[in-house]
């Protein structure tokens, strides 16, 4: 009942019930309103039990200063995603010294490649204020702010639906940056 349900023509039904010719009694006006009341009452339940949302954290161990890829490790932690038709994920990485970014995922030079450019880019012994925390923490900074800390990708049919050659890569900016932590959240349709 509630797929063949079309939200602006039930919106229709019952604008049109508001404007009453005279050919219409009062009680057929109220009999169309409460109808279409009772469609959307029923079917809010109905949408609400197949739309979902999911949230959890995910702890990464300890990466050393680059890039490296994740994508297995992220996706292996939310098998939750298998109940999504369609839907999206969301990840946010809680630190500002590392970064989430898509990128190569079969050749490891890519990564390397990356970290040698970044290093050139924002070297550790710039002229930075901020480096009472150590002389790769204000480049690490500048470095999440490049790349960002979150990414939103689309799930169909229980899956990312990442390109051939994309992969979710973890930035490490940081020498010893410790643990790292990204909320994962999952929306959509089961």
């Amino acid at each position: 009942m509630c797929e063949d349900i079309n939200a602006n023509g039930l919106m229709k039904t019952v604008i049109s019930s508001n404007q009453q010719d005279e050919s219409q009694s009062a009680n057929t006006v109220l009999t169309s309103r409460l109808k279409a009341l009772n469609v959307l009452l029923h079917c809010k339940e109905e949408i609400k039990e197949k739309h979902m949302w999911h949230q959890k954290i995910i702890q990464l161990k300890e990466k050393r200063r680059g890039f490296h890829l994740i994508t297995d490790e992220v996706l292996s932690a939310l098998p939750e995603m298998t109940a999504v038709n369609v839907g999206q994920l969301h990840l946010f990485l809680q630190h500002t010294s590392a970064s989430l970014t898509l990128n190569e995922n079969c050749d490891q030079t890519v990564r390397s490649d990356m970290e040698q450019y970044f290093l050139r880019t924002v070297p550790d012994k710039g002229d930075y204020q901020h480096d009472y925390e150590g002389a790769d923490d204000m480049p690490a900074h500048i470095k999440s702010s490049l790349l960002g800390v979150s990414l939103l990708l689309p799930i169909s049919r229980g899956r990312v639906l990442l390109g051939t050659w994309q992969g979710i890569w973890l930035g490490e900016h940081r020498i010893h940056g410790g643990g790292r932590r990204i909320i994962a959240t999952l929306q959509g349709n089961s």
